[in-house]
Order: structure tokens, then C-alpha cells, then sequence
């Protein structure tokens, strides 16, 4: 888990273990990385999944999450629009992904990687796998890289042969209010069945939760205490991971 706190965004990030693998004694697969650029009104998100099938899927997520955002930030700052930024994180992240497997089967690293990158002109965002985006523009949430729930049975990974075909990529233009990042661990209650779309009563408090108060550790530890609570595990055995940011400048700021 990591958050960095920007003058004009509220940003908080939790990240916690599921049922399942506490039972079966493995580790959390999820990573998640947050991170505002130097002009404190651009922030990149990067939230990945690491198989349950892979036996090293929580390495591979978490040098995905961190090359994405590194990558992002590098092309944010080259002048590169956010959603070329978030694709270009997606290929960095199977290059870490890659470095970090050397000579072993790059399978056992397989990761789903959700990208997000936030500016006031633009929001653009790429998704390999099953993970998703939310955006919240003056109040109406969508999701901003179409319905995460119809790959469910067919998750693509950063190291699927198939990985750049099956990437989906979106933009949507002016400021947003918020954005959420999260695996796919909570869609069973952060999207409504059948339509796919985003579950208003899950992310209007979490917005406002977002937006109110200082971030920071406590703030942190709030959300994964909120994740870890039995309306999440009724729900879901699987690893959840949650990044909020709400805006909060005014734009004559950035």
C-alpha cells in the first residue's frame, strides 16, 4: 500500500488480504501504487492483481504497479496525453514483469493491471484483466473502460500472448471529481448485476469519504478496516483493493 498526498487531490488507498488465502495460508496477491505528479493536479493510479493461479502473481502485481506508475509519471512529464500515459504504463509494467521472471515461466508472475491518469483537461485509462476504473464527473459515476464483469471467465493477464489485443483503453475529456481504482475482488459490490454499471450506494460515501479529512495513514487504515468488515466478506473471499481520489483545488489552481 502507498499514498502520496498532493495539494489538490485527497487521495486514500487500502489494500488487505482475503478470506481465501488467509485460509489456505498464502499471501496477498494485490498491489496498488498512488502517486500526484509535481503539479499537484495530476495523479496516477495503478492497481494490479496477481492470479490466483500463478504461484508468484503477487510479484508480478507488485513490480506491475510499480513500473506503471513510474512509466506514467515519466510520460505525463514528456507532455504525453493520459491516455497514451496509461497505455504506455501498461507495456512498461510487462517489461518489469519480464525483468523480474528472468529465466523462470513468466506465467507463474501473471497479473491483472488497471492504470489510471488524472489530469483537470483529461482522464484516460488502461485495463488489462479484470480489474476496473470509476469516474465520478459533477456526480454521474461510469466505468471508464466498459463492463469489467464480462471478462470474469475470461481474464487476460500482463503475460497472456494475447495481452495487447485485449487491453481496453478509454478517455474522457474535462475535470472529474473522483476516480476509484479497484481489483476485482469488490465487484460483486461495487457494480450492479446485470447492467455492469457503478453501484451509486457502494461509491457515494466512499467519495465523500475521500474528499473529507486529511489524508494519510489513518485514513488508510479507515479504508482497509472498511474492506476487511464483514459487508465486504459476506460478499467476497478474494483480495480487495480500493484507490480513492476526489478532488478538492479549485482549477485556478492547477
Amino acid at each position: 500500500m502507498a499514498t502520496t498526498t498532493a495539494t489538490q487531490w485527497s487521495m486514500v488507498t487500502g489494500c488487505v488480504i482475503g478470506a481465501a488465502h488467509e485460509r489456505e495460508g498464502t499471501t496477498r496477491q494485490d498491489a496498488v501504487r498512488v502517486h500526484a505528479h509535481d503539479d499537484g493536479a495530476t495523479v496516477v493510479i495503478a492497481v494490479a492483481d496477481g492470479a490466483g493461479s500463478a504461484p508468484e502473481g503477487g510479484t508480478g502485481a507488485a513490480a506491475a504497479a510499480a513500473a506503471a506508475v513510474d512509466a506514467a509519471i515519466d510520460a505525463v512529464t514528456a507532455g504525453a496525453p493520459p491516455i497514451d500515459a496509461a497505455n504506455r504504463a501498461l507495456d512498461a509494467a510487462l517489461v518489469a514483469v519480464e525483468r523480474v521472471a528472468g529465466e523462470r515461466e513468466l506465467g507463474a508472475f501473471a497479473s491483472t493491471l488497471a492504470v489510471a491518469v488524472i489530469t483537470r483537461e483529461e482522464t484516460g485509462a488502461a485495463v488489462v484483466g479484470d480489474s476496473a476504473v470509476v469516474v465520478s464527473a459533477t456526480g454521474a459515476l461510469a466505468v471508464l473502460t466498459g463492463d469489467p464483469s464480462e471478462y470474469v471467465n475470461e481474464t487476460t493477464f500482463l503475460t497472456s500472448t494475447n495481452f495487447d489485443s485485449a487491453r481496453r483503453a478509454a478517455t474522457i475529456a474535462g475535470p472529474i471529481d473522483g476516480a476509484a481504482v479497484f481489483s476485482d475482488g469488490l465487484a460483486l459490490l461495487a457494480l450492479d448485476a446485470p447492467s455492469g454499471r457503478p453501484h451509486a450506494p457502494f461509491f457515494t460515501p466512499l467519495f465523500d469519504f475521500a474528499a473529507t479529512g486529511e489524508p494519510g495513514a489513518e485514513r488508510d487504515a479507515a479504508l482497509e478496516a472498511f474492506l476487511s468488515s464483514p459487508r465486504v466478506r459476506e460478499r467476497t473471499d478474494d483480495d480487495v483493493t480500493l484507490a480513492l481520489v476526489a478532488w478538492r483545488g479549485t482549477d485556478a489552481d492547477g
